[in-house]
């Protein structure tokens, strides 16, 4: 799904900035989009505007970014020694290793892992796989059994919420290819699904409404309210005891690719996936763009908690991937610091999303998204799932 939206956004690039300048005017309007920056650089590379195509790079660069420089539009400046240097630098970056996180559980390689979500009542952890279409328990034990039944109309869930008063298990389901092969008739067939937290039974279905099927990642506020993405911009919700979803931020708005969430106080935090992160005042439904430090690569981010005045990121957009903590200002519009937790650990592929389990923030690291797409799937390994204790 990762390389899906990248794709669309390499499109959306190629077809609104064919021309030098509007590149130019992109990446002056937008430094810290890493995508826009190397297309930028190519288009000077081929441009024969060397110097600055190198400044480019290294722009790039200093957002802990690699870009693929083995593309035949750099060959004008292949030969340069700073262009070398850079290729060093890019390797270097590559191979680097963060490592403030742990392996919490292994679990096995056919899952194609999407969303965690934690009970503290058990001390259990649930984790959806969308190959096969299924939810599955890890209990405090760290014994893995089959929660939810693959079953006609769930294909897997895309996000998992927990609450853990009323004993419920949310699920986002929407029919994708990931989830294997899909029928025409049911390319649109997506819902939120309610679940007995403790035996595992259907309570509940609630479709979506016809402009905002695309069902994403959802996030619970402390009084039952559900929010629920739509990867194409929009954002639901349905209120406790609700009997509908209901439009909370529509598409088209200043939100373009809605992705995980989360909350602190009246803010929803939403995770855009070419953009950053957008802040969500939850009575005003008013929406701005979280504000990023200068050398945070805003684009990427799938998988989005918080804890303690910090917002933790899972941000698979960009190579490598990593696991990132992002420090909140008072007002929480502001991220003031972040910090790589967790990069280019060997077992960790395609990570999705995580969730905060008591003093912990516990992560899905490697969903090999990616082998189930090109069916690679004698590749696959240990689907493991990483802790971090701040």
């Amino acid at each position: 799904m990762r390389s899906l939206l990248i794709a669309a956004l390499l499109l959306t690039l190629s077809l609104h900035a064919q021309t030098l300048q509007q590149l130019e005017q992109l990446a002056r309007t937008r430094p810290q989009h890493p995508l826009i920056g190397q297309a930028y650089a190519r288009a000077l590379a081929k441009e024969g505007r060397g110097d600055e195509a190198m400044a480019a790079l290294r722009r790039v660069l200093a957002l802990s970014v690699a870009t693929d420089l083995a593309d035949h539009d750099f060959d004008s400046i292949r030969s340069r020694d700073d262009f070398h240097a850079l290729e060093q630098s890019v390797d270097e970056l590559r191979h680097r290793r963060v490592s403030r996180a742990s392996i919490r559980f292994h679990l096995p390689k056919d899952l194609l892992t999407e969303a965690i979500a934690y009970d503290p009542k058990t001390k259990s952890f649930f984790v959806s796989a969308n190959r096969p279409r299924k939810i599955i328990r890890i209990d405090a034990r760290g014994r893995v059994s089959e929660f939810v039944k693959p079953m006609h109309g769930f294909w897997g869930a895309n996000g998992l919420a927990v609450d853990t008063k009323r004993r419920l298990l949310w699920a986002s389901s929407r029919a994708i290819i990931r989830g294997g092969n899909v029928d025409a008739a049911q390319a649109q067939e997506s819902a939120v699904w309610a679940f007995d937290l403790d035996r595992g039974e259907v309570l509940n279905r609630f479709k979506p409404p016809a402009n905002a099927d695309a069902l994403d990642d959802l996030t619970l506020a402390s009084d039952g309210t559900l929010y629920v993405s739509d990867s194409q911009g929009a954002v639901l919700t349905l209120p406790p005891g609700g009997k509908e979803l209901l439009l909370f931020v529509p598409r088209g708005g200043p939100i373009r690719s809605s992705q995980g969430e989360t909350i602190h106080g009246r803010l929803l935090y939403v995770a855009d996936y070419g953009r950053g992160v957008a802040v969500v005042d939850r009575e005003t439904h008013d929406v701005a763009g979280l504000a990023l430090p200068a050398d945070f690569p805003a684009f990427g981010i799938d998988g989005l908690a918080y804890a303690n005045g910090w917002l933790y990121g899972v941000q698979n957009g960009v190579e490598p991937n990593r696991v990132v903590q992002l420090h909140l200002a008072a007002n929480g519009l502001r991220a003031d610091r972040w910090e790589i937790v967790e990069m280019n650990h060997p077992l960790m592929d395609e990570p999705t999303i995580g969730v905060v389990a008591g003093d912990e923030y516990v992560f899905l690291a490697a969903s090999q998204g990616n082998k189930f797409d090109d069916n690679k799937l004698d590749q696959l390994h240990d689907s493991i799932v990483m802790r971090f204790k701040p």
